[in-house]
Parts: C-alpha cells; sequence; structure tokens
C-alpha cells in the first residue's frame, strides 16, 4: 500500500519594489516596530531576519510558520 501525501503547491508572491508599499498597521507596536525596521540597514536585516525566523520557530506559532506563501521582491 502506498503513502499518499497531500502536497499543496507553494504560492509565490511578488512584491514589487519600485513602488512604495502600503502597510496598514493595526496598532502602535505594530507601527514602532515598521518604523524601526526601517532605520536599519540591508546589511543588518539579515541578522533581523534570523532573530524573526527563530521567534517563529516556537511552538506558539506552529501552524502560522508553515505557510504556502513565499515572498519574492523583484
Amino acid at each position: 500500500m502506498a503513502n499518499v501525501f497531500n502536497k499543496t503547491k507553494q504560492l509565490k508572491v511578488v512584491v514589487d519594489t519600485s513602488q512604495p508599499i502600503s502597510i496598514q498597521p493595526k496598532n502602535q507596536i505594530d507601527l514602532d516596530v515598521l518604523i524601526k525596521l526601517d532605520l536599519i540597514d540591508s546589511e543588518d536585516m539579515k541578522e533581523v531576519s534570523e532573530f524573526l525566523d527563530k521567534l517563529l520557530a516556537q511552538e506558539k506559532y506552529e501552524g502560522r510558520r508553515e505557510s504556502n506563501v513565499k515572498y519574492v521582491v523583484e
């Protein structure tokens, strides 16, 4: 008997950064985080991204972190 796995194709969302991106923060903390992210230069963003990956690896985010959406900047 063969095992059958339900594989969902990952959706690719292309983000066009040549135009301003509109983000609607839900509260003051979200706004503060966005402002601080804007101040970080691109070479340090890798460190921020690694920190966020570690944070999202926590058990409480299980299910959310396994999104089938991949964001790509072009």
